[in-house]
């Protein structure tokens, strides 16, 4: 009983997994008429839409990307098979700041980041059951589980800090103290609420720290000194 338990845990996670790795990594299916969308400047400027499609064009992502207005930063679709993709933008924030992470965001889609996050930890799950199940049926999916999260883990804290890194790398001055003084001011506050505390618990296992972030951009602004 204890074994098929565990497989069907594993297969849950696997397949919930896969269902979003395809719909948001790879096609990003989620972005059509999406009331939240942001759309381009009427008036002839320059706008986050504009910005973001220029900034893509760039960096060498030749798709349409879809800005849309949320409570914080992230993005959907990568630079593969989809024809568009999605950058959440934090309306709140400064122009300055917003306009750093659109390019912060830009940075995963180039290289596949969700894309990365979902399917690399799924497929090192699924492996390892196999590899495992002969010799340990009952505590193979719990271990090819664990692996997939550790793995998960690893490569969003990696990507984080390698996209924090080749933004504050290309931004003036003014951008990465305005981004730094951001980033302070949101990790200051204390969570008003149990759910809020756990999740800002769980983030802490999968995202660089505040005072990692702010340690990056500390040093970029000694050498711009």
């Amino acid at each position: 009983m204890a074994v098929y338990l565990s497989r069907g845990v594993l297969g849950f996670a696997a397949l919930s997994g896969l269902y979003f790795g395809i719909r948001d990594g790879i096609f990003a299916s989620s972005l059509s008429n999406n009331p939240a969308i942001v759309p381009p400047n009427s008036e002839g400027q320059e706008g986050y839409h504009e910005y973001a499609n220029r900034m893509a064009q760039q960096l060498g992502i030749h798709k349409t990307i879809v800005v849309m207005k949320g409570n914080n930063f992230g993005h959907l679709g990568c630079n593969l098979f989809s024809y568009q993709a999605g950058i959440e933008i934090d309306l709140e924030a400064s122009k300055e700041v917003i306009f750093h992470m659109i390019r912060h965001e830009l940075i995963h889609i180039k290289h596949h980041d969700f894309l990365t996050w979902t399917m690399v930890p799924v497929i090192l799950a699924i492996f390892t059951n196999f590899i495992l199940n002969s010799r340990f049926p009952i505590s193979a999916s719990f271990i090819g589980l664990g692996l997939g999260i550790i793995s998960f883990a690893m490569l969003r804290r990696w990507t984080e800090k390698r996209a924090f890194l080749t933004t504050i790398e290309h931004a003036s001055r003014g951008e990465n103290e305005a981004a730094r003084d951001w980033v302070r001011e949101e990790c200051s506050g204390s969570p008003s609420s149990f759910q809020q505390s756990c999740m800002s618990s769980i983030e802490k296992l999968f995202k660089p720290s505040a005072s990692e972030i702010i340690s990056l951009y500390e040093d970029k602004l000694k050498l711009q000194t």
